[in-house]
């Protein structure tokens, strides 16, 4: 199992020192990786995006609290064919490819970027951000460049330079935009 006596593992669930293959999840074209819990775009068109881990604050888009933490990846609703996923400590977002961002989980510090603090929600909302080419989610923010080639933040420590300039690097470089 990977896991030497001396180790725990968090939350009392299955841990593996080793790579340990995402059950049900083929395709995948894009990963988002939060704080306890991880999303990801796969499978043939039409797209969706499947997330697994902690949802306590609905970040894996599932609407019971029954579905506080699990291994196993939950497919999420209301999107079209999503392109990339990102993740934040408690949040989410999916960027479909009309380059409408949409996002769900918390929504404490402005991550949602519709100009509302503190309303979360467990499914997809859209974002006042349109025109979006690629992605990136910190712990409570969110990080876009825009098919113009302009970079924009929002949310908690959104004006941070170094971490704006450092996000922007990262995704100008790897984004093509015409």
């Amino acid at each position: 199992d990977g896991i030497a006596e001396h180790e725990q593992c968090p939350y009392d669930k299955d841990c593996s020192s080793l790579p340990v293959q995402v059950v049900g999840l083929t395709d995948v074209r894009s990963m988002g990786l939060g704080m306890q819990h991880s999303c990801a775009v796969a499978g043939p068109e039409p797209r969706t995006v499947w997330c697994w881990g902690d949802n306590a604050f609905g970040q894996c888009g599932a609407q019971t609290v029954d579905f506080l933490r699990t291994n196993e990846p939950h497919l999420l609703g209301g999107l079209s064919s999503p392109t990339q996923v990102a993740a934040g400590e408690h949040h989410s977002c999916a960027l479909e490819p009309d380059g409408s961002l949409w996002c769900w989980g918390s929504n404490q510090s402005g991550q949602f970027g519709v100009g509302q603090i503190g309303v979360g929600s467990a499914t997809p909302v859209r974002s006042d951000v349109e025109e979006v080419a690629k992605l990136v989610a910190a712990a409570h923010a969110n990080y876009v460049v825009k098919e113009d080639s302009t970079a924009w933040s929002w949310g908690l420590y959104h004006g941070d330079q170094s971490l704006i300039t450092a996000f922007a690097r990262e995704l100008i470089g790897e984004c093509a935009v015409e």
